[in-house]
């Protein structure tokens, strides 16, 4: 089984209207038929707390809507990976070697220490696509 690490740009395209992706939402009917193994690291969760709560903030999404969210994003089969199970060496290695966030570095070195390729609509990880052939848009 092929295996994913899916950062927050990928993941709001299936909770926000106005990111909607086609693409992202036929990678989640192959996650949800079980064809993809995805893996999180933890702070992918409080990425998406934060993504859920800005988007009601700005009125983007409603709050009856947030709680179908939360349900919905429960019933995804994926697995959270402690952040201390990501080598700190690394992970401050890829932040400083490719001017990352902390945050998009322990995507990308999450990926790499399980061998597994990393989706994502985000830019800056994309442009790394050429020297790190494991990034790929959905």
């Amino acid at each position: 089984m092929k295996k994913c690490v899916i950062d927050c740009s990928v993941s709001a395209s299936w909770l926000l209207k106005d990111e909607y992706k086609k693409s992202a939402e036929i990678l989640l009917e192959t996650i949800i038929s079980g064809e993809i193994e995805i893996i999180q690291p933890d702070l992918w969760w409080y990425e998406t707390m934060n993504l859920l709560k800005s988007s009601f903030l700005r009125k983007r999404i409603e709050y009856e809507d947030i709680k179908k969210t939360l349900f919905f994003l429960k019933e995804i089969p994926l697995t959270t990976v402690s952040s201390d199970k990501i080598p700190e060496h690394l992970w401050l290695e890829n932040t400083l070697k490719f001017n990352l966030s902390a945050y998009d570095s322990a995507y990308l070195t999450l990926a790499q220490i399980q061998g597994a390729e990393l989706l994502t609509y985000d830019k800056q990880l994309l442009k790394l696509r050429k020297e790190l052939n494991f990034i790929a848009k959905p």
